[in-house]
């Protein structure tokens, strides 16, 4: 039996320790390990003793020294790699921190539990490629993408877009290849600005339109195959109008065991298909062949592909109405995904500031809100429910905001009442209604665009929001 058996988990690798055994292996023959990992560019490693039993003090000593060395690569930018330990015995925990090293080490019970954690999550798919579908005008969307594409919306401080490339880059995925259609010139313009992404290709491919004024996403999938060679490998595949917290690295691990040509992603508890895909195997003779168009799982099962659903218990906010944008908002800020970023403070439970954000004294907040970077909201202001003021906003005094959502750059003026809309400088929605159907999108008295000298009155001071 080898004293370690090397097996992998996509970019990690798993150093399986059967026996009392580092120190039998001798230092040489260790390094010589380690050193070919690394010159393989494997980034991450996992040590597992759990076969092993009670590691000896001298098995422990060189795994300081092992993880030492690793740290020391890291630091200086050469073949570094994260590493971890697992499956220690108690009795060898207790060693260890008994010397003070425990919390020095990262160690987790088990392989799963470390495989789990955020340090080794974007290593599981590191290198995998996206498609964002973005080419489309969502018409039911209007007016809130008059001037303004979906991907382009703002989303707690950050575009939809963005929301997107960050969930995908939290999985080590960063090559992407975005489908642009409608204002797609806004989305270029933004992801060449956008962090995390090492390669980054832009298709333009939205010409031939169907009756409602778009494309189907079968046929952009279809010309960038058959344009492009984008399946030569497996693919996922994301609407640019949704935001969602699927394990990525469970969909793939799914997708590959299951020897799947299309996973389609279905959250657990409304049986809803969300708009998230991997595409891989036969997907590329099947998008290849002449006059693809349709429903893609139609199509697929038609030709006779493995399609599998992977279910599991994630959340999925699709964005098609405005409805459904402030419906978004009110989920994920009362009930956060674990890997969704915002930059705000939270002052008080329910209530989210931005630090360049000022507010004045004496306002009260009662429910959930969130105030956007810029913004400026005076004294004597009420926000009630869920209410969601936009970047570079100014509330002047003695407004009321009650469950609604301010685009940015939008002056609420004084004495103003917005109650249940979703408003800009020029137009306003009631969202209870704003389902897809023509909605009535008048200017709402009181509103306008954001002043950028200070505003009256306004005894700006932070920390002082008074919670109803």
């Amino acid at each position: 039996m080898n004293v370690v058996e090397i097996t992998h988990c996509g970019n990690i690798a798993l150093l399986d320790v059967r026996k009392t055994g580092l120190v039998q292996m001798g230092k040489p023959k260790l390094d010589t390990v380690i050193e070919r990992l690394r010159n393989q560019a494997v980034p991450g490693i996992i040590v597992d003793f759990s076969h092993m039993g009670t590691a000896s003090y001298s098995d422990l000593g060189k795994l300081i020294e092992l993880f030492t060395m690793l740290e020391r690569a890291r630091s200086a930018g050469s073949k570094g790699m994260i590493a971890a330990l697992c499956g220690l015995s108690a009795q060898s925990e207790m060693r260890l921190a008994r010397h003070g090293l425990l919390e020095l080490l990262p160690v987790f019970p088990t392989r799963a539990a470390a495989l789990q954690d955020k340090m080794f999550r974007p290593l599981k798919i590191a290198g995998s490629g996206a498609i964002l579908l973005c080419a489309p005008k969502a018409t039911r969307m209007a007016p809130l993408i008059y001037e303004t594409p979906v991907p382009m919306l703002d989303f707690l401080g950050k575009p939809i877009v963005t929301r997107i490339v960050d969930h995908l880059s939290g999985f080590g995925v960063t090559e992407f290849i975005v489908n642009t259609g409608y204002l797609g010139h806004q989305i270029r313009s933004h992801l060449r600005l956008q962090e995390g992404l090492s390669k980054f290709y832009v298709d333009d491919f939205n010409m031939e339109l169907n009756p409602r004024g778009s494309i189907d996403s079968i046929k952009r999938l279809s010309h960038l195959s058959r344009h492009h060679c984008v399946f030569e490998e497996d693919r996922f595949v994301f609407s640019g109008n949704a935001i969602t917290d699927v394990d990525l690295s469970e969909m793939m691990a799914f997708h590959k065991s299951v020897q799947a040509d299309a996973t389609i992603a279905v959250c657990g508890d409304t049986n809803a298909k969300t708009g998230v895909m991997i595409l891989g195997g036969a997907a590329k003779d099947i998008l290849n062949a002449p006059n693809c168009s349709g429903d893609i799982l139609e199509v697929f099962q038609k030709h006779g592909a493995r399609v599998h659903m992977f279910v599991s218990k994630h959340r999925w906010f699709p964005i098609r109405s405005g409805a459904e944008y402030f419906s978004a908002h009110k989920s994920v800020l009362k009930n956060m995904p674990e890997n969704f970023v915002i930059s705000s403070v939270q002052k008080e439970k329910d209530f989210w500031v931005e630090p360049t954000a000022q507010i004045g004294r004496g306002i009260s907040v009662d429910g959930c809100s969130y105030i956007g970077a810029g913004a400026r909201v005076a004294r004597d202001v009420m926000l009630k429910g869920n209410c969601f003021i936009g970047a570079n906003c100014r509330i002047l005094p003695k407004t009321l905001v009650s469950n609604s959502l301010i685009f940015p750059d939008t002056q609420v003026e004084k004495r103003a009442i917005v109650d249940h809309m979703i408003a800009g400088p020029n137009w306003a929605i009631n969202h209870s209604f704003a389902d897809g159907r023509l909605q009535n999108k008048s200017p709402l008295k009181g509103l306008g665009f954001a002043q950028t000298h200070k505003l009256e009155m306004v005894e700006m001071h932070e920390n002082t929001a008074k919670i109803a």
